[in-house]
Protein backbone atom coordinates (compact mmCIF):
# COMPACT_ATOMS: atom_id res chain seq x y z
CA UNK A 1 0.00 0.00 0.00
CA UNK A 2 1.36 3.43 -1.08
CA UNK A 3 1.26 6.26 1.96
CA UNK A 4 -0.67 9.18 0.56
CA UNK A 5 1.10 12.72 1.22
CA UNK A 6 -1.81 13.31 3.65
CA UNK A 7 -1.15 10.24 5.45
CA UNK A 8 2.83 11.42 5.61
CA UNK A 9 2.26 14.78 7.28
CA UNK A 10 -0.53 12.61 9.73
CA UNK A 11 2.28 9.88 10.98
CA UNK A 12 4.83 13.49 11.75
CA UNK A 13 2.24 15.53 13.52
CA UNK A 14 1.43 12.09 15.51
CA UNK A 15 4.87 11.64 16.44
CA UNK A 16 5.46 15.20 17.40
CA UNK A 17 2.17 15.19 19.60
CA UNK A 18 3.47 12.01 21.28
CA UNK A 19 6.81 13.52 22.63
CA UNK A 20 4.74 15.62 25.09
CA UNK A 21 2.02 13.28 25.74
CA UNK A 22 3.49 12.38 29.15
CA UNK A 23 2.38 12.07 32.54
CA UNK A 24 3.99 15.41 33.62
CA UNK A 25 4.58 17.72 30.55
CA UNK A 26 5.40 21.10 31.00
CA UNK A 27 2.91 24.13 30.37
CA UNK A 28 5.33 25.43 28.16
CA UNK A 29 5.60 21.97 25.85
CA UNK A 30 2.16 21.94 26.11
CA UNK A 31 2.25 25.90 24.83
CA UNK A 32 4.85 24.96 22.52
CA UNK A 33 3.12 22.35 20.73
CA UNK A 34 -0.31 24.74 19.93
CA UNK A 35 1.93 27.24 18.53
CA UNK A 36 3.53 24.30 16.23
CA UNK A 37 -0.39 22.98 15.49
CA UNK A 38 -1.09 26.27 14.28
CA UNK A 39 2.29 26.82 12.00
CA UNK A 40 1.07 23.28 10.36
CA UNK A 41 -2.47 23.41 10.10
CA UNK A 42 -2.29 24.86 6.53
CA UNK A 43 0.73 22.33 5.52
CA UNK A 44 0.47 19.81 2.60
CA UNK A 45 2.99 17.72 1.19
CA UNK A 46 4.07 17.85 -2.76
CA UNK A 47 6.53 15.88 -4.72
CA UNK A 48 10.20 16.99 -4.11
CA UNK A 49 11.47 16.70 -7.69
CA UNK A 50 14.84 17.36 -7.09
CA UNK A 51 15.48 14.35 -5.43
CA UNK A 52 19.93 13.54 -5.20
CA UNK A 53 21.57 10.78 -7.87
CA UNK A 54 21.99 8.32 -5.55
CA UNK A 55 26.10 8.58 -6.64
CA UNK A 56 25.90 11.73 -4.64
CA UNK A 57 28.64 11.78 -1.50
CA UNK A 58 27.42 12.19 1.94
CA UNK A 59 27.75 16.01 2.88
CA UNK A 60 29.92 16.11 6.35
CA UNK A 61 28.08 19.23 7.56
CA UNK A 62 24.39 17.22 7.32
CA UNK A 63 24.47 15.17 10.43
CA UNK A 64 21.28 13.14 11.85
CA UNK A 65 20.53 14.72 15.47
CA UNK A 66 22.21 11.77 17.77
CA UNK A 67 22.53 13.39 21.42
CA UNK A 68 20.60 16.21 23.32
CA UNK A 69 22.59 19.00 22.30
CA UNK A 70 21.78 18.63 18.71
CA UNK A 71 18.02 18.44 19.68
CA UNK A 72 18.15 21.71 21.18
CA UNK A 73 19.96 23.31 18.13
CA UNK A 74 17.29 22.17 16.09
CA UNK A 75 14.93 23.54 17.98
CA UNK A 76 16.61 26.95 18.49
CA UNK A 77 16.42 26.48 14.33
CA UNK A 78 12.93 25.84 14.44
CA UNK A 79 11.72 29.03 17.19
CA UNK A 80 12.81 31.39 13.93
CA UNK A 81 9.35 30.19 12.42
CA UNK A 82 7.52 32.45 14.37
CA UNK A 83 8.70 36.43 15.95
CA UNK A 84 6.82 36.73 19.22
CA UNK A 85 9.12 35.90 22.06
CA UNK A 86 6.55 33.78 23.74
CA UNK A 87 5.76 31.65 21.40
CA UNK A 88 9.33 31.01 20.49
CA UNK A 89 10.09 30.11 24.23
CA UNK A 90 6.86 27.78 23.73
CA UNK A 91 7.98 26.39 20.47
CA UNK A 92 11.89 25.59 22.10
CA UNK A 93 10.34 23.98 24.78
CA UNK A 94 8.22 21.76 22.70
CA UNK A 95 11.02 20.18 20.27
CA UNK A 96 13.48 20.02 23.15
CA UNK A 97 11.26 17.07 24.18
CA UNK A 98 12.03 15.02 21.38
CA UNK A 99 12.98 11.48 22.19
CA UNK A 100 14.91 10.10 19.01
CA UNK A 101 12.34 7.16 17.56
CA UNK A 102 11.43 5.72 14.45
CA UNK A 103 9.57 6.93 11.71
CA UNK A 104 11.13 10.29 12.19
CA UNK A 105 14.72 11.63 12.26
CA UNK A 106 15.86 15.59 12.60
CA UNK A 107 18.77 16.52 10.57
CA UNK A 108 20.51 19.58 11.16
CA UNK A 109 22.93 20.98 8.79
CA UNK A 110 26.09 23.16 9.60
CA UNK A 111 28.31 26.08 8.52
CA UNK A 112 31.22 26.96 9.56
CA UNK A 113 30.60 25.26 12.95
CA UNK A 114 27.43 26.56 13.38
CA UNK A 115 23.46 25.10 13.10
CA UNK A 116 22.12 26.69 10.21
CA UNK A 117 19.13 24.48 8.47
CA UNK A 118 17.18 21.88 10.12
CA UNK A 119 14.92 19.39 8.98
CA UNK A 120 13.13 16.78 9.96
CA UNK A 121 12.08 13.74 8.07
CA UNK A 122 9.78 11.34 8.38
CA UNK A 123 9.67 7.35 6.67
CA UNK A 124 6.45 5.68 6.15
CA UNK A 125 6.02 3.19 3.88
CA UNK A 126 9.05 3.84 1.71
CA UNK A 127 7.71 7.00 1.39
CA UNK A 128 9.66 10.21 3.00
CA UNK A 129 8.28 13.31 4.30
CA UNK A 130 10.72 16.22 4.46
CA UNK A 131 9.36 18.63 6.63
CA UNK A 132 9.90 21.54 9.06
CA UNK A 133 13.11 23.07 6.98
CA UNK A 134 14.40 26.02 8.27
CA UNK A 135 17.33 27.60 7.23
CA UNK A 136 19.46 30.97 8.12
CA UNK A 137 21.31 33.29 5.42
CA UNK A 138 24.91 30.79 5.19
CA UNK A 139 27.80 29.97 3.35
CA UNK A 140 27.29 26.16 3.27
CA UNK A 141 23.79 25.94 1.35
CA UNK A 142 22.87 28.13 -1.14
CA UNK A 143 19.08 27.47 -1.51
CA UNK A 144 16.86 24.93 0.97
CA UNK A 145 17.02 22.20 -1.62
CA UNK A 146 20.74 21.75 -1.98
CA UNK A 147 20.18 21.21 2.04
CA UNK A 148 17.14 18.86 1.24
CA UNK A 149 19.15 16.92 -1.70
CA UNK A 150 21.75 16.59 1.29
CA UNK A 151 19.05 15.04 4.05
CA UNK A 152 17.98 12.40 1.39
CA UNK A 153 21.19 11.50 0.31
CA UNK A 154 22.58 11.27 3.85
CA UNK A 155 19.97 9.37 5.23
CA UNK A 156 19.66 6.84 1.94
CA UNK A 157 23.49 6.01 2.12
CA UNK A 158 22.82 5.49 6.22
CA UNK A 159 19.92 3.04 5.55
CA UNK A 160 21.18 1.60 2.22
CA UNK A 161 17.47 2.49 0.58
CA UNK A 162 16.16 4.63 -1.70
CA UNK A 163 12.51 5.53 -1.13
CA UNK A 164 10.00 5.28 -3.46
CA UNK A 165 8.83 8.98 -3.65
CA UNK A 166 10.24 12.08 -1.32
CA UNK A 167 7.58 14.91 -0.40
CA UNK A 168 8.29 18.57 1.00
CA UNK A 169 5.90 20.19 3.23
CA UNK A 170 4.23 23.06 1.77
CA UNK A 171 2.35 25.79 3.28
CA UNK A 172 0.89 27.21 -0.37
CA UNK A 173 1.26 27.12 -3.80
CA UNK A 174 4.69 26.60 -4.59
CA UNK A 175 5.97 27.27 -1.17
CA UNK A 176 9.37 26.63 -0.31
CA UNK A 177 11.45 27.21 2.45
CA UNK A 178 12.70 30.32 2.28
CA UNK A 179 16.22 31.78 4.06
CA UNK A 180 15.86 33.66 7.07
Amino acid sequence: MTTMPSQLLNVKNRWLWQQVEVDYPTPESIRGRQVYESLSQKASAIPFTDSPSHQQSLHPNVLAADFHRMTIMFSLLQANRVTAPEEKEALVEFFTQIIYSEPCTLYLGFSQGEAVAAALLTIDDNQWLISDVVMCDNQEFSHSDVFINQVIANHSAQCSVCPERVWLESFGENASPELM
